[in-house]
């Protein structure tokens, strides 16, 4: 594990605001994904019945960790956040939900795991907010305790009004991504648009290991 410490602090308590508004305790974690378009990134994370083990790192609403549990009880899933408050939030979801999701306070730099302890990874909405330092740093951390990754991010065009972030997004280009997960030592071995208005992508996400 590296000892990397966050660079730059977000504003946690807007964050879980939006979260407690958007996505109510109470919120269906399945009326998410497919009024979304998320179940594309959800099936390649949790694929059926291949994997055993899966983890997102930046929860956040904790919404896609639930919904696999309720699909697929018998796997073994865990969440974790930078933010505490999130956890604590989530905590109460799955308490709600009845579902035996493991939550950690943790930094994408520094994921309190083993080596290739998981499957699969999922990291969804959360690259572009950080530096490019600090997205070499994650990518690493999370090829290291995962076999292999799911990766989910808005890409080539900018919201006028930030949606469900903290409007510190870097809304990049896929060109950069992909050469970005290469010089990682990821290979791309699925790549999906999920979300195009007009000729522009919206959101992509890709499997990599």
């Amino acid at each position: 594990m590296s000892s990397s410490k966050p660079s730059k602090a977000h504003n946690y308590s807007k964050w879980i605001d939006k979260v407690r508004l958007y996505y109510p305790t109470d919120f269906l974690p399945s009326v998410y994904f497919y009024q979304n378009r998320f179940y594309e990134t959800l099936t390649l994370w949790a694929d059926g019945r291949k994997f055993r083990s899966i983890l997102e790192v930046g929860t956040g609403s904790c919404l896609a960790p639930i919904c696999v549990k309720l699909m697929h009880p018998w796997k073994r899933v865990v969440a974790c956040d930078i933010s505490k408050e999130v956890i604590e939030f989530a905590e109460k979801r799955c308490k709600y939900w009845n579902v035996d999701v493991q939550l950690h306070t943790a930094d994408a730099r520094d994921l309190p795991f083993q080596d290739k302890e998981f499957d699969s990874l999922l990291n969804e909405g959360c690259l572009e907010h950080w530096g490019e330092e600090e997205r070499v740093q994650m990518l690493k951390e999370m090829k290291r305790v995962a076999k292999r990754l799911v990766i989910d991010l808005p890409v080539n065009y900018r919201y006028a009004i930030p949606i469900g972030g903290y409007g510190d997004e870097q809304i990049l280009p896929l060109s950069y991504w992909r050469d970005l997960f290469k010089r990682c030592g990821l290979r791309i071995y699925e790549e999906f648009f999920r979300e195009k208005r007009g000729e522009r992508i919206i959101r992509a996400g890709w499997g990599l290991e």
